[in-house]
C-alpha cells in the first residue's frame, strides 16, 4: 500500500515541479539551468519519499531531501502566486481603443493582389 502511495506522491511532486519550471524558472533563469535545478530538486525530493519507508538513506541525503521537498512546496506557492497576479494584470489592463490599433496597423499591411 505504501508503495501506491508513494508512486501517487512521486508523481504529484513531479508535476508540480514541472508547473515551477514551465511557469516560474523560465521566466528568470537560462533553459539549461532551470532544467538542472529543478532536476536536482526532484531527484532529491523523490529520494526522500523513497527514503521514508522503503529505502534507508543517509542522514544527510535525508536532510537534504527533506530541505528538496520544502523548496518544491514554497516554489510552486510563488509560482501560482506569480501567475494569478499575472492573470490579474492581464485582466484589468485597459481596453483598446480599435481606431488607435487600426491607424497604427495600417502602415505595416502587406497589400496582396
Amino acid at each position: 500500500m505504501f508503495i501506491v502511495f508513494t508512486l501517487i506522491s512521486a508523481t504529484l511532486l513531479t508535476s508540480i515541479n514541472y508547473f515551477v519550471y514551465r511557469y516560474l524558472l523560465l521566466s528568470f533563469l537560462p533553459v539549461k539551468t532551470a532544467l538542472v535545478c529543478i532536476s536536482v530538486i526532484n531527484i532529491f525530493t523523490l529520494l526522500y519519499l523513497c527514503g521514508l519507508r522503503l529505502i534507508d538513506l543517509p542522514d544527510f541525503l535525508c536532510k537534504t531531501g527533506a530541505v528538496c521537498l520544502g523548496l518544491s512546496f514554497m516554489l510552486f506557492v510563488i509560482a501560482v502566486l506569480y501567475k494569478t497576479g499575472e492573470w490579474l494584470i492581464m485582466c484589468q489592463s485597459l481596453p483598446v481603443n480599435q481606431q488607435k490599433r487600426q491607424l497604427l496597423a495600417t502602415p505595416y499591411q502587406i497589400h496582396t493582389r
